[in-house]
């Protein structure tokens, strides 16, 4: 069973901004990979966030939700481990 990802507009902005070809390339291949298992091993469900997940990549995660009833993959955010949490409680209110 395949998903369809959906990359959200400021997560386009995010991947658009990293400026290390081989960073951008990494959490491409990742994104990719979620279409066909959304919560592979390693990703966590985050708290107090709802049904939001992540997967580290380096430094780096990916935040994001699957809707399951209708194959989705929808990808919030992309950021350093620095920030990304902080920018992703602003944007889900």
């Amino acid at each position: 069973m395949t998903y369809r990802i959906v990359i959200s507009r400021p997560a386009q902005r995010d991947l658009r901004g990293i400026r290390d070809r081989e960073v951008r390339q990494r959490m491409a291949g990742a994104i990719e990979s979620l279409a066909e298992n959304p919560r592979p091993q390693q990703a966590q469900r985050l708290r107090g966030a709802g049904e939001v997940w992540r997967i580290r990549v380096g430094d780096w995660r990916i935040c994001y939700t699957v809707e399951a009833d209708e194959l989705i993959v929808l990808v919030l955010i992309v950021g350093q481990r620095g920030d990304v949490y902080e920018r992703l409680r602003r944007r889900l209110g």
